[in-house]
């Protein structure tokens, strides 16, 4: 099985379904998306630059592979995403994918993204049903929607030990990966965004390639907030 670095990514929902998608439709124009880039001019070129890619692969996914969109469309975007909040260096595991053969622990509570391409109105509810994901390095796979981050907030929190044993099950640290799953979804929560993951926006050191690496916690540059660290030991504590 290939190994991932996976990073997440909180994203605003709305900015993807009302500038993103609808510049690449052409029911908007092509500044509304650029000016997703904010202030960032070296963004702001490189999405120039890589409009024409991501408006083939919506016309590949209107013809039903979603494999190009995920690599180019919903990637660009999470790089995006990662101008303007904090991403996590998560590892050898994403939100619909680990190295195991078993079920993953996080996959109820994941969406494939197709699901937001569908939302839009030229594209329809049809793409929702087309196969997208991984398809090898710098690509995009799940979300978790913002509406149901707190859902995964909750369980972990709840059954903190299941998920633990799960992972350690599946040959990972468990409360590393956990420490990192819990601080991105409360981030989320808290700023009402959803969480998106890519595969390979880091080098095989865990530095960004296409994004500040101020912006980057987890991994070796840390970063993590130790607050999220206690009030994980004190939900292991109460589900002994």
């Amino acid at each position: 099985m290939t190994p991932y670095a996976v990073t997440l990514h909180p994203f605003e929902e709305r900015a993807y379904l009302n500038a993103w998608m609808p510049a690449l439709v052409e029911r908007r124009p092509v500044s509304v998306l650029l000016d997703l880039a904010g202030e960032h001019e070296a963004l702001r070129a490189r999405l120039a630059a890589w409009v024409p890619t991501m408006r083939s692969a919506v016309a590949s996914l209107r013809a039903g592979d979603g494999l190009p969109w995920s690599a180019s469309v919903n990637f660009a975007f999470g790089i995006v995403a990662a101008h303007h909040h904090p991403s996590y260096l998560l590892g050898n595991l994403g939100l619909s994918y680990w190295r195991s053969a078993s079920e993953c622990p996080l996959r109820p509570y994941t969406r494939s993204a197709s699901i937001l391409a569908a939302r839009t109105r030229e594209l329809g509810a049809a793409v929702g049903e087309i196969r997208e994901g991984f398809s090898g390095p710098a690509t995009s796979g799940s979300f978790v929607a913002a509406g149901e981050v707190f859902l995964l907030v909750r369980d972990i929190e709840r059954r903190t030990r299941y998920f633990l044993e799960r992972l350690q099950e599946a040959g990972y640290d468990g409360y590393a990966e956990l420490r990192v799953l819990l601080e991105v979804m409360h981030y989320a929560r808290a700023n009402h965004l959803g969480v998106m993951e890519l595969t390979h926006a880091v080098d095989d050191f865990g530095r960004p390639l296409l994004f500040p690496e101020a912006n980057l916690r987890g991994g070796l540059r840390g970063g993590l907030n130790p607050a999220v660290d206690d009030r994980l030991r004190q939900c292991l504590q109460r589900n002994s």
